[in-house]
C-alpha cells in the first residue's frame, strides 16, 4: 500500500485533431477546489497600493528560505528546493518592508504567448493592506500581450477577479492509497518505454502540440529531475509520455501527455506500479534537509 499524489498538467490530445486539448489542465501547486483563472482582454485599472513604505524588488536566491518561510506558514507542502526550482524556471518579485519579505510571487513565460503566476503570498501581518493587489500589478508589467493565467485558491478567488481574471477551470488533485493494479491495458499497437537521455526537446514538442505553447525548459527540467519517466509509442514513434518527480511532501506525476484518455491512465498506471511509497509526510529533519 502506497499514498500518491496525481495533480500535475495532465495534457490530453484528441487523436483524431493533432494539436487539439481536451479538458483543464492541472497544475502541480493547486489543491482540489482551486480555480484556473486567465485575465480577459484588459482587467481594471490597478490603483497605486497604499503600502508606499514597501520596497519592491526582484526575488533573488537569499530571499528563498523566507519565501519558504511564508508557504510553510500556509501549511502549503512546498519543499526548499521547489523554491529553488521556482526560480530557476521563472523569476520573481520580493515586497519588503524593513527586514521582513511581505510578500512574494513569481510568474513563468511560455515563449510569446502565455505566463503563469504563482506561489502570490502575503505574509499574516500585512493582510488586507493592499500587498496582494501590488503584488499582482508588479507581475503583470512588461507582458505586453501575452495571455495570463493562474491557479486561485477560493480565498484568492475575490481579489483576482477584481483584477479582471475570470475563471476557465477547476484544478483536481488526486491524493490517497495507491495499490499495485492490474495494470491498465494498452490498445493494439501501443508500448511504453523507459524516456531515454537527451530525448526532452521531441517530447517538449508533444507538449506544445497538447498545451498550446512552448514550455521546453520546464520539460527538460522535469525528465531531468524524473524519478521515473515513461514514453508512449506506436509504429509513428513517441506519441506521449508522463514524468513523475519529487515534490513537497512526496511525489508528484506530471506532466502527462497522450492522445486520449485511456492512453493517459495507462501512463499513470505504470508510474504509480513503479514505487511503493509515492506519497509521505517527511519529519522535521527531513524538512531540514529538504
Amino acid at each position: 500500500i502506497s499514498a500518491c499524489l496525481v495533480g500535475s498538467e495532465m495534457c490530453i490530445r484528441d487523436r483524431h485533431r493533432p494539436g487539439s486539448r481536451v479538458g483543464p489542465a492541472a497544475g502541480s501547486s493547486g489543491v482540489d477546489g482551486s480555480f484556473v483563472m486567465t485575465l480577459t482582454s484588459s482587467g481594471p485599472a490597478w490603483p497605486d497600493s497604499p503600502c508606499h513604505s514597501t520596497a519592491l524588488r526582484d526575488l533573488g536566491e537569499p530571499d528563498l528560505p523566507a519565501a519558504w518561510a511564508l508557504s510553510n506558514a500556509l501549511q502549503w507542502p512546498h519543499r526548499l528546493a521547489d523554491w529553488q526550482a521556482f526560480l530557476q524556471l521563472g523569476e520573481g518579485r520580493a515586497a519588503i518592508h524593513g527586514q521582513d519579505l511581505a510578500a512574494v510571487g513569481m510568474r513563468w513565460a511560455w515563449g510569446e504567448q502565455a505566463v503563469s503566476i504563482g506561489v502570490v503570498i502575503v505574509a499574516s501581518a500585512w493582510r488586507g493592506q493592499g500587498w496582494g493587489r501590488r503584488m499582482m500589478q508588479a507581475l503583470a508589467q512588461g507582458l505586453d500581450d501575452r495571455a495570463l493565467m493562474l491557479h486561485a485558491t477560493e480565498e484568492g478567488r475575490p481579489l483576482y477577479e477584481k483584477l479582471g481574471y475570470e475563471p476557465v477551470g477547476t484544478v483536481h488533485q488526486h491524493q490517497g492509497l495507491a495499490r499495485q493494479a492490474a495494470g491498465a491495458a494498452l490498445p493494439h499497437g501501443w508500448h511504453l518505454r523507459q524516456a531515454r537521455p537527451g530525448e526532452a526537446p521531441s517530447l517538449a514538442v508533444l507538449d506544445e502540440a497538447a498545451r498550446g505553447f512552448p514550455r521546453g525548459r520546464l520539460i527538460a527540467h522535469c525528465l531531468a529531475e524524473a524519478v521515473q519517466a515513461m514514453v508512449l509509442e506506436d509504429s509513428r514513434g513517441a506519441c506521449g509520455f508522463a514524468a513523475m518527480r519529487r515534490f513537497g511532501r512526496g511525489l508528484v506525476i506530471g506532466p502527462v501527455v497522450a492522445p486520449d484518455r485511456v492512453l493517459a491512465q495507462a501512463l499513470i498506471d505504470r508510474l504509480l506500479g513503479s514505487v511503493c511509497l509515492l506519497y509521505t509526510s517527511p519529519s522535521p529533519r527531513d524538512r531540514q534537509k529538504s
